[in-house]
């Protein structure tokens, strides 16, 4: 739950949290001498996550309680919730052979959710790659990847991923450009004698030597052959 405290004064005060399911506290936590400054313009933050796992759809109500130190002074304030998965996307990649998401979990509500990702070229549907997500809780994160099982032939081509929640809903997404360049050829060089070298390690000038080289034995062994 997320609590602001303003105070006029510097103060310091108990913090008493509780999170209620019906008619029973399924959470309790305090945290105790924590200084609140004296400002309006900067609040205390009191928020606190709940340690407890939620379940999806379930009406909870969360429950504060602040006790001065100083004279015992309290305030109470309550909040009810819908209990609810969510997450969201953070980061992607993307190239010709394949892409990625990481997704971070922003929920007490386990996600099962999944991503998918699909494939355009010049309004047409090329790829549609759906994958399950791991299952994430409030700050957890992780990445998923895919592959197109082939290399992009040049080109521009759209890249659109969905964040899919647990029961199909469209919870996040993201759109891309992905253009697939024609792959270069090796740079030819030159060796020390300047001969070319065409990238095989082995430059033309030495290619005809070992040439002739070939040549001049095989007929030395023909003169031979003669002489016998």
């Amino acid at each position: 739950m997320t609590l602001l405290v303003y105070s006029e004064d510097l103060a310091v005060v108990d913090v008493y949290y509780m999170l209620v399911e019906g008619d029973k506290a399924v959470y309790v936590t305090r945290r105790d001498s924590v200084p609140i400054a004296g400002s309006f313009r900067s609040p205390s933050d009191l928020s606190l996550e709940w340690k407890q796992i939620l379940k999806n759809g379930r009406e909870y109500l969360g429950r504060v309680k602040i006790v001065e130190k100083r004279d015992g002074q309290t305030r109470a304030f309550m909040n009810s919730f819908t209990a609810r998965y969510d997450a969201e996307i953070t980061d992607t990649y993307s190239d010709e052979t394949g892409a990625s998401a990481t997704v971070m979990g922003i929920s007490r509500v386990p996600f099962e959710g999944s991503l998918r990702f699909n494939l355009h070229q010049d309004g047409i549907l090329l790829a549609s790659v759906e994958e399950k997500t791991p299952i994430l809780l409030s700050g957890d994160d992780e990445t998923v990847e895919v592959s197109w099982n082939r290399t992009l032939d040049p080109g521009v081509y759209r890249l659109t991923i969905q964040l899919l929640g647990n029961d199909g809903d469209l919870l996040d997404f993201e759109e891309t450009i992905i253009e697939a360049k024609i792959p270069l050829r090796p740079a030819t060089t030159r060796t020390d004698d300047g001969a070319e070298d065409d990238g095989s390690g082995i430059s033309r000038s030495l290619s005809i030597a070992l040439l002739l080289l070939l040549v001049a034995a095989a007929f030395i062994g023909f003169r031979r052959r003669q002489k016998s």
